[in-house]
């Protein structure tokens, strides 16, 4: 009886917290089979409106009972990690733009030589500085060392990430 009628009320139960609980774990395990540099923020503004949604229904069905975290704290601790995610997002595309622009000296975009013989052995375990969903990483991001070299001309630059290049128009 206790089988019946746990499965009877608990089996829809699950399946709305699995599927609610799926867009949070469907966010991190993205990020992990399509890694790039963005993916921890990507991650972090599913969770941000996960709680901020989760916080916003807790409000809506709370009926006073003790908890450790209230839904208005949910909510704010979603809206915050949510402002955080796409901050930091932003605050990449807009450092990628500067780059591209040649204000950083210390930082180049340059043509990827993936099909190249001349390519570099260092840009084949490079990450995608921003995920590329679809579009095509030609550019590589390079740091350039600031050389102290009196026989060297130009600084040394090693590979750090793989980009998309700003196209001009």
């Amino acid at each position: 009886m206790g089988t019946w009628f746990g499965g009877f009320y608990g089996a829809p139960l699950g399946l709305a917290f699995g599927a609610w609980y799926a867009v949070l774990a469907g966010s991190a395990v993205r990020a992990r089979l399509d890694p790039s540099h963005d993916g921890p923020d990507r991650v972090l503004t599913a969770a941000g409106l996960w709680l901020l949604l989760g916080g916003a229904c807790a409000k809506l069905a709370w009926w006073g009972a003790p908890v450790a975290l209230s839904p208005w704290g949910l909510v704010a601790v979603g809206l915050g990690l949510t402002v955080l995610g796409v901050a930091r997002r932003r605050a990449r595309l807009a450092w990628l733009a500067r780059v591209a622009a040649g204000v950083d000296p210390r930082w180049q975009l340059d043509v990827r030589r993936s099909d190249d013989v001349h390519r570099s052995d260092d840009e084949t375990g490079l990450l995608p500085l921003i995920r590329p969903d679809g579009r095509p990483q030609d550019g590589v991001l390079l740091y350039r060392a600031h050389g102290h070299d009196r026989y060297r001309s130009a600084s040394p630059s090693a590979p750090a990430a793989l980009t998309e290049r700003p196209h001009p128009g």
